[in-house]
């Protein structure tokens, strides 16, 4: 493949990542549905990874067990009052948002990249879900989302 077509296909999944973060932070709104998270984010990345894996002439159907390993990690609650136990909720939920990339670092021995994605899954749950740095749960969450597929994204 040409440079440029390289270049278009790492924006095509950082686009992909955009999206997945919006339905991600939206499904996290009052009075809006969590299956816009929980369904519409595993649905949309199971299409950007076919699409986009499918160009690079590298689609497996492994890679399909990534989008239904990570709709059971979006139905994982993560809330609590008191910070202990919120600490270990969203350290579960991010361990489970990491773990879910197993196919894809099964299919491609991407195992620096998998590694790394779990510590960014945990890190990003705990640090943003239970600190709060952000200006509001509106960046946090984005940040979530976006935070939790950019790698596995790149790993395909």
């Amino acid at each position: 493949m040409s440079e440029v077509t390289l270049q278009i296909l790492a924006l095509a999944k950082l686009l992909s990542v955009v999206i997945f973060a919006g339905l991600y932070a939206l499904g996290g709104m009052k009075g809006v549905s969590k299956g816009a998270r929980r369904f519409g984010g595993a649905v949309w990345i199971g299409l950007a990874i076919s699409i986009i894996s499918s160009w690079q002439k590298t689609f497996s159907a492994v890679y399909l067990l990534y989008p239904l390993l990570l709709l059971g990690a979006l139905h994982l609650g993560y809330g609590a009052e008191e910070v202990p136990k919120k600490l270990r909720r969203r350290a579960l939920y991010g361990l489970a948002l990491g773990v879910a990339s197993l196919p894809i670092a099964l299919k491609t021995g991407n195992w620096i990249m998998f590694a790394f994605n779990l510590v960014l899954c945990v890190g990003a749950s705990v640090i943003l879900g239970v600190f709060n740095p952000l200006r509001s749960a509106r960046d946090e969450e984005t940040l979530i989302g976006a935070l939790s597929v950019v790698l596995p994204m790149f790993m395909v």
